[in-house]
């Protein structure tokens, strides 16, 4: 029996069990993420409808048909410091198991082996298209070291963010690798309830132009819901200020600022 065959089979059996394949979403910093999956999956992977693609950094495109009960998987051969990324405009729940059937946390892979995509929904049925690539991930430890940045960005920025105006956002910064950062967003939605956002972004130091990319919903209040957006921006000469634009999937757009205490 093959890796594949084998790695389908445990993606079927946690399937049935309610287990892995929890719509969890490993978002990318594509720019053009897909409706982000709150509610638990409960559909089967089957071998049949796993495609082997030859993922490079050029775009791949696939489309297809998914529902509730039959889910549609995508196996590439993926390497540690690769970066996975994918674009839809569908509402669809998008996981990328490893070689070890674990979903993948963020967008980087961390080994070297057979990875799955899996295409998704909680409910219903319908059509998507998706293109995704594998390139270099910006946060590889093999990133070379004369390529780190002049000025720090760690740490916590208080400001504002989305509809609310209020000063009542902060964005913890609590990785920077390069020219790539990584950390959590805290907001308030507009009922009032608190959101913890996970996000990645990268900066052209060049321009100190940026972009964030929210790619996992951390914590939410039970009655609102939260689609993950693109934010586009720039830092202030000092690298104090930070301040731009988002829009999420149904194309809502919306401000934003924050300072560096």
């Amino acid at each position: 029996m093959n890796k594949l065959s084998i790695l389908l089979i445990l993606l079927i059996l946690y399937g049935c069990s309610g287990q892995k394949l929890d719509g969890s979403v490993s978002n990318s910093i594509s720019y053009a993420p897909g409706k982000f999956c709150s509610e638990k999956l409960s559909g089967v992977l089957d071998k049949k409808d796993v495609k082997t693609i030859p993922l490079s950094s050029s775009n791949v495109k696939e489309s297809g048909q998914v529902s509730a009960d039959k889910y549609v998987g995508y196996a590439f051969q993926g390497k540690a410091g690769q970066r996975i990324s994918y674009r839809t405009n569908d509402n669809i729940c998008v996981s990328v198991f490893t070689p070890k059937n674990e979903v993948l946390k963020g967008v980087d892979l961390d080994t070297d082996g057979q990875y799955i995509l899996q295409v998704a929904v909680p409910k219903g049925s319908t059509s998507f298209n998706l293109e995704m690539s594998l390139g270099i991930g910006t946060l590889s430890q093999n990133q070379s070291v004369q390529s780190q940045p002049s000025f720090d960005i760690i740490g916590n920025w208080e400001g504002s963010f989305g509809l609310n105006s209020k000063e009542n956002s902060t964005i913890s910064i609590t990785k920077q690798s390069g020219k790539s950062f990584q950390g959590i967003l805290y907001t308030v939605g507009n009922k009032g309830g608190k959101f913890s956002i996970a996000i990645e972004g990268e900066i052209k130091s060049e321009s100190r132009e940026t972009i964030i990319q929210e790619f996992e919903i951390l914590s939410k209040p039970a009655n609102e819901s939260w689609f993950l957006g693109v934010n586009k921006g720039n830092f202030s000469s000092d690298y104090r200020q930070l301040s731009g634009t988002g829009q999420d999937p149904h194309g809502n757009r919306y401000d934003w600022a924050f300072y560096k205490k």
